[in-house]
């Protein structure tokens, strides 16, 4: 169940479990671990402007106003998605606060980047993933029954990495 859009000013792959979109922005040499608060992330996620931004640096090859891309920026700044007019990201977490339990637990809903794509997805549902993004991941078998666990432990290897290298913002 891919599907491809080609008849917007950005270019996108529908999947079962999210979208992926054609980055045109650069990226910050050290990109770093980002943790949204599931709202916030929602917001971004939900937006197809935000998601735009975060993926054009233009507001013509976006597709958007200049008033309304220019204050998608500003916002998408204020939560160091963008620094110095690059991605300042490789992985988007999203979290919540746990008042039953009183601990910060992580959403299994990210935004990774890829050299030349940027992928929402939740892990919560099987996998469908193009081959690139599954090669970035370090997965050399993306037809493998277990592909929803490796794409899984992939991605919490890389948070935890981050986690232990100190390379972390949290919003």
């Amino acid at each position: 169940m891919i599907e491809s859009n080609k008849n917007q000013s950005e270019s996108y792959v529908i999947m079962r479990n999210g979208l992926c979109f054609e980055v045109k922005r650069e990226i910050t040499e050290k990109p770093t671990l980002i943790m949204l608060n599931r709202k916030l992330f929602r917001k971004i996620t939900e937006n197809e402007i935000y998601l735009k931004v975060l993926s054009y640096s233009d507001f013509k090859v976006a597709g958007v106003s200049k008033s309304y891309y220019y204050y998608a920026l500003e916002k998408l700044k204020e939560i160091n998605l963008i620094r110095d007019r690059k991605i300042n990201f490789k992985l988007v977490v999203s979290y919540f606060y746990d008042n039953k339990d009183k601990l910060i637990k992580i959403d299994p809903a990210f935004i990774f980047i890829g050299k030349n794509y940027m992928c929402i997805f939740d892990s919560r549902r099987r996998c469908n993933m193009e081959y690139e993004l599954l090669a970035e991941l370090g997965i050399e078998d993306g037809r493998n029954t277990n592909l929803y666990e490796k794409v899984k432990n992939a991605l919490f290897n890389m948070i935890n990495k981050y986690l232990t290298t100190g390379v972390i913002n949290v919003i």
